[in-house]
């Protein structure tokens, strides 16, 4: 199940690089909103104590690891703070669909998996529940750690290898409107929800049977151009996309997702 554990890693990565750009913005940290503020304190140093028990960390480690996370959380107090990447994500070893609603709706997405699921459908990946279909290759790849006999369904992985896909953009275009909203310089108090599926802007790079590839907007019902390459169609639709704030989907010629450029 490598597909599940690079979502996973993409998942834990993004939101920290969310975190991140956070505590550099102009919002000092009493200003965002509590739920976020618990999560970057309590949550923080539950988070550190689970993990401070390992067994595979030394003394020294464990002390370090410690006196570390209680800087980044103590740092909160402080005009210019840090935040601890412990904060959210951090309690298990594996992205439960419940863990990844909870961090979401942390960050101002209010039910989640809602959204994703009207964007997934947007990207091209329309089931009838993706929350389902998550848990059930989170349970696939236990399952096939753990068991060293279990059997391997190969189509049901490279089915969920596109819908892998469409869930990270999902939680993408979630997160870049969460994180925008909570980096903007303004007086005014923070009121989530911050993000949702309909704010979020697409836009299209579809390859065809003849290998050419078509760029069009999701509300357009023509193409806007054609190229002879992916390379040449990136070239313009990136940057075209950037200019009008859109999230650049590359499909197949079966209208799968294959990449994202945000």
């Amino acid at each position: 199940m490598a597909s599940f554990t690079i979502l996973e890693d993409f998942l834990r990565e993004r939101i920290r690089e969310v975190l991140l750009k956070i505590a550099s913005g102009p919002r000092s940290f009493d200003e965002l909103p509590e739920k976020l503020q618990e999560a970057c304190t309590v949550g923080a140093s539950n988070a550190i104590l689970k993990k401070y028990r390992r067994p595979s960390f030394s003394r020294a480690e464990k002390i370090m690891f410690v006196q570390k996370g209680a800087r980044l959380i103590a740092s909160t107090l402080e005009p210019t703070y840090e935040i601890s990447d412990c904060s959210l994500l951090a309690n298990t070893s594996n992205v439960s669909a419940a863990e990844l609603s909870k961090a979401l709706n942390t960050l101002g997405v209010f039910d989640p998996w809602k959204h994703i699921e009207r964007l997934c459908k947007r990207v091209g990946v329309g089931v009838p529940s993706i929350k389902a279909l998550y848990t059930a290759a989170l349970h696939r790849r236990h399952v096939a750690a753990h068991v060293p006999a279990s059997n391997v369904n190969l189509p049901e992985l490279e089915a969920f290898s596109y819908t892998a896909i469409a869930i990270a953009i999902a939680v993408d275009c979630l997160l870049l409107q969460s994180r925008d909203r909570l980096t903007l310089a303004s007086t005014d108090e923070l009121k989530p929800p911050f993000a949702c599926a309909s704010s979020c802007l697409l836009r299209f790079l579809d390859q065809q049977p003849d290998k050419k590839w078509k760029e069009k907007i999701e509300s357009g019902k023509r193409s806007t151009r054609v190229y002879a390459t992916e390379e040449d169609a990136l070239n313009t639709a990136v940057a075209r996309a950037k200019r009008r704030t859109e999230i650049l989907i590359v499909r197949d010629a079966s209208k799968r997702p294959m990449h994202w450029h945000a």
